[in-house]
Parts: C-alpha cells; sequence; structure tokens
C-alpha cells in the first residue's frame, strides 16, 4: 500500500467518524454547504471568474483604502476592463491579472477534483513577466476614464521581500511597459497579495507602481526597491 492509498484511508475514516459525531443541527449545516460547493461547481467557469475577481477586488479595494462608492464596482465586458467603479465619484477602471504558474494552477485543480493535497516546483519569475507582458499587449475601451492594473497572488504565494524586490528591478522594463506615461494602457500598477490581505512590495504599506519609479528603483544599488506612495 503507497502512501496515497494510505492517506486516502485515513481521510474517508475521519470523515467517517466526524459524520458520526455531528449533532442534527451540524448535519444540516454541512449538507447546506455542500449543496453550495454543488451550485457553485456546477457555474460557468466565466461567471465564477467573475465572480472571483470582484471578490478578490473589493478585498484589495479595502487594504488600499480606495474610496470606493458603495455598491458601484461591476464586472466589465471585454474591451472594457475587468472591473468598472466610482472612486469618490469619479469612473475608474481596473483590469485584474492573476500571477500564478501553469503548474500551481494545475496542481490546485487535481486537488480540488481529487480531494487530495497535491505539490510540485513552480517558477515565481515566470509568471510575473508573462502577466505583465500579455496585459501590455491587449488594448482596452474605457471612454477616457483611467485604467489601473491589479496584479494579485492567490493560488501562488510571493516570493520572499527581498527575492520580489529583485524580481520587481529584473522586469523593470516589462513593468514600465504596462504604464500610461510610458506608453502602456495603465495609470499605475497595484500588487495585491490575497493570502495575507496585503499590497506589494513593501508588506503592509500602500503601494503602487507609477510611471517611472522603477527606473528610478533600478538605480538604487543596495538593494532596489520601488517607493512606497500614498493611495488615491
Amino acid at each position: 500500500m503507497d502512501y496515497r492509498e494510505k492517506y486516502r484511508l485515513e481521510r474517508d475514516r475521519l470523515r467517517a467518524e466526524i459524520e458520526r459525531n455531528r449533532t442534527p443541527e451540524q448535519k444540516a449545516a454541512a449538507e447546506e454547504m455542500r449543496a453550495k460547493r454543488l451550485a457553485y461547481e456546477r457555474l460557468p467557469g466565466r461567471v465564477k471568474t467573475e465572480m472571483n475577481e470582484l471578490e478578490v477586488f473589493r478585498a484589495f479595494s479595502i487594504v488600499a483604502g480606495l474610496s470606493v462608492d458603495a455598491g458601484s464596482e461591476r464586472n466589465a465586458k471585454p474591451p472594457e476592463p475587468d472591473i468598472f467603479c466610482r472612486i469618490a465619484g469619479v469612473p475608474y477602471y481596473f483590469e485584474l491579472g492573476e500571477v500564478a504558474d501553469t503548474s500551481v494552477a494545475y496542481s490546485l485543480a487535481k486537488a480540488l477534483e481529487n480531494d487530495e493535497p497535491t505539490g510540485g516546483a513552480f517558477s515565481q519569475t515566470e509568471p510575473f513577466r508573462d502577466i505583465l507582458t500579455s496585459k501590455a499587449r491587449k488594448k482596452y475601451e474605457s471612454n477616457g476614464s483611467p485604467i489601473d492594473l491589479l496584479l494579485h497572488y492567490q493560488k501562488q504565494t510571493p516570493p520572499w521581500k527581498e527575492y520580489f524586490d529583485d524580481m520587481v528591478a529584473k522586469y523593470a522594463d516589462e513593468i514600465n511597459a504596462v504604464l500610461r506615461g510610458n506608453g502602456g494602457p495603465f495609470q499605475r500598477l497595484w500588487i495585491f497579495n490575497s493570502w495575507e490581505s496585503e499590497l506589494l512590495p513593501e508588506r503592509g504599506s500602500h503601494c503602487r507602481i507609477d510611471p517611472g519609479s522603477v527606473r528610478q528603483a533600478q538605480r538604487k544599488a543596495h538593494p532596489p526597491k520601488v517607493p512606497s506612495t500614498q493611495p488615491i
């Protein structure tokens, strides 16, 4: 018997024990939760993506301290960016992009499908670079309203701070290419860590990357950092 089979047997034993010890109220609550999960899994992929993007944006906007008008945020349809909202009455758009290696996405999907933990090697730098170049090439319609790019970590955890700083410096050209001041489509770039509900690059601070800031950071010797600025 290999370790996977041992894991499955132990998992099933524990589940059966939990079920036996549940009160009638707990059993009803568990059934309700299973029904909700099943209903969610039956939704079209596009609908689940939109639900997730709205959830990520709402969590980000709270951490970033943005004055988003209550109830104004909604999913938008291409060629508009992903999220439309109003900030202090002003129309604003956010395009979202998740930083995740394809191997992480695949492993997570298999883990959910089989209800078993998975693991494996993954890259931190390649998905960061790829999402930047992908977003820089896209064309958006916003009727003149500003657009920010919101990259977020959800399936994959971000690298440690020192490695994150090195990664930002390494891909300074790709970062600057997405910013409007350098000919890109976005006013600013935000990077949100969903795992810790924090903004990067400086953990816990309200950070964003504005035009030219990465180029300035690249000139610093010990070590290159993206300077903080105040949120909207």
